[in-house]
């Protein structure tokens, strides 16, 4: 974000080369902004990282309905070339199990491939219609989301995505938004805390989900430029410390030039603050001393004229 100051009748912009003005600018430019952008950075490899392997974990209770979390605005562009808004899609695969409700058995499954240069997302979602047999309906909403539905008394777990296509799609993930501006937890998860997928490989009691999330605090992420997020955060908090520490000391020498400048102008000026209040001191008491004389001068007269 760019901050300017414009003219409100034309929008021509003005330059500012000091001021307040000009030193909040600059702040913004040198400090906050990069602040900003580092911030919204670790934000966005966080969302992608942890719903990479949330979405193909699987939680206390499977989905009847999963609809996805991500919009996309031209569901029938490759997902490779335009078709994947936020996060990336590469060339791999992921599996849909349906699983019995009431015993939490795994009683069918199946494998969609996914190629990011060919595939739309209508191509995959016309592949889990072919491929599920039946079990799972897969649509396109008005909104441009996937919509995943089980057969009655059915109920979906996701895993072994390799192509992060379900993160991308927003189908079983933690995360929601792109940003620090509107990253958020799930509303499926806030309204359904048993669909929080703690474990893996469909194994009732696993904490494998769980457990790779707690890691990733260590974990390189490419998104940070092979970086573990822990290490990104600190790094961008001790920079803007130094910079606020930089922004304090500048300040403080600048109050101090001003301070010295302010003594020898007065200097040049033939002006001393002290020698000033002196003189007035001195004017007083000479003038309290002529008062006194006059006074004086009064009461003689006064007594003369008496005398007469």
């Amino acid at each position: 974000v760019t901050l300017a100051i414009r003219v409100a009748q034309d929008g021509s912009q003005l330059e500012i080369g000091g001021g307040s003005l000009h030193g909040l600018l600059t702040q913004h430019a040198e400090t906050i902004g990069p602040a900003r952008q580092a911030l919204d950075t670790l934000a966005f490899a966080l969302i992608h990282e942890v719903n990479r392997l949330h979405s193909q974990g699987q939680g206390e209770r499977g989905w009847a309905q999963a609809v996805g979390t991500v919009s996309f605005d031209a569901p029938n562009l490759p997902l490779g070339t335009g078709g994947s808004p936020m996060f990336p899609v590469t060339d791999g695969r992921f599996t849909i199990n349906l699983r019995d409700p009431d015993s939490g058995e795994v009683v069918d499954g199946f494998t969609i491939d996914v190629d990011p240069d060919t595939m739309s997302l209508q191509d995959v979602a016309d592949a889990i219609n072919a491929g599920s047999g039946g079990t799972v309906t897969a649509s396109i909403d008005g909104d441009g989301r996937l919509e995943l539905t089980a057969a009655d008394g059915m109920e979906m777990t996701f895993s072994e995505d390799t192509s992060g296509f379900l993160a991308a799609a927003g189908i079983n993930t933690f995360f929601t938004g792109s940003s620090a501006a509107d990253i958020a937890v799930s509303a499926d998860l806030l309204e359904s805390p048993e669909l929080l997928a703690l474990g893996s490989g469909d194994v009732s009691g696993s904490t494998g989900t769980a457990l790779a999330i707690a890691a990733l605090q260590n974990a390189a992420s490419d998104w940070l430029g092979g970086q573990a997020i822990g290490d990104y955060w600190s790094g961008e908090v001790g920079t803007l410390g130094i910079r606020t520490g930089a922004s304090a000391g500048m300040f403080q020498s600048s109050s101090l030039v001003r301070e010295n400048l302010a003594v020898q102008m007065m200097s040049a000026s033939g002006v001393s603050m002290d020698e000033e209040t002196i003189n007035l001191l001195a004017y007083e008491r000479q003038f309290e001393a002529a008062a006194r004389y006059l006074s004086v001068v009064d009461e003689t007269l006064e007594i003369l004229m008496n005398l007469v």
